[in-house]
C-alpha cells in the first residue's frame, strides 16, 4: 500500500515502478480534521489498472476527480450556476 498527499493546489503524484497487470490501484480520498468541506463526495474513490498492456499511449495514469463538499450551499453559488446556464437545464 502506498499512500500520498495533496500538494497546494491539490494534486498528488503516487509512483510505481515495473508492470501490475494483476493489479488494481484504488485511490480513496480521507475526510480532512480540519476546514469546512469534510463531506466526501459521492465518487470518494476510483480505481486505476496499472499495467503497460492496455493501449495507452502515456505511462501517467489519472483518476476522475475526488474531493469533498460542505454541509452548507455557499451563497454565491446561485449567482454562479445562474451564469453558467445551469438552472434552465431542464427547462
Amino acid at each position: 500500500m502506498k499512500n500520498s498527499t495533496t500538494d497546494a493546489i491539490g494534486l498528488y503524484r503516487i509512483s510505481v515502478h515495473g508492470d501490475h497487470e494483476d493489479n488494481i490501484c484504488v485511490v480513496v480520498a480521507n475526510s480532512p480534521n480540519e476546514g469546512r468541506c469534510k463531506e466526501a463526495m459521492p465518487n470518494k474513490s476510483d480505481r486505476i489498472i496499472l499495467t503497460n498492456n492496455m493501449g495507452a499511449a502515456s505511462r501517467a495514469r489519472y483518476v476522475n476527480p475526488l474531493g469533498f463538499m460542505t454541509q452548507t450551499i455557499d451563497s454565491e453559488c446561485n449567482v454562479i450556476v445562474h451564469e453558467l446556464g445551469l438552472d434552465n437545464l431542464f427547462d
